[in-house]
């Protein structure tokens, strides 16, 4: 997992300075999902880690693995506490989001059903 996470990191580094496609602007969303997303499973993985660690010191007590889960664990809360901080967001009421939701899929099924009326005149 790892060797193949930093090759992936090279091979990212050299598309990002070779691409054309990365002369425009970037969107809100790819901002936040490269500022924000990338990150947050970042920190799920640090949580992972903080588990496997964990599972293992109860099959085998080791000071060494004693310290790599205090290490893990602080890294990651560091991690996931600043990831916190740095999110510029704000709260949606639920009716609000339901609202939406359920406008898209009125349109939709909407649209599905003109699109299965234009076939059948076809």
């Amino acid at each position: 997992f790892l060797e193949s996470g930093l090759s992936g990191v090279d091979a990212k580094e050299q598309w990002a300075q070779s691409s054309d496609e990365l002369v425009r602007e970037a969107t809100v969303a790819e901002v936040f999902d490269n500022l924000i997303v990338s990150r947050f499973y970042r920190g799920l993985l640090l949580g992972v880690l903080v588990r496997m660690i964990d599972a293992e010191l109860e099959h085998a007590r080791s000071e060494t693995l004693a310290a790599m889960l205090e290490e893990a664990t602080a890294m990651r809360d560091t991690w996931l506490a600043k990831l916190e901080a740095d999110l510029d967001y704000r709260v949606i009421p639920i009716k609000k989001l339901v609202a939406v939701q359920l406008g898209a899929a009125l349109h939709t099924a909407l649209h599905l059903k003109q699109e299965r009326a234009v076939d059948r005149t076809a």
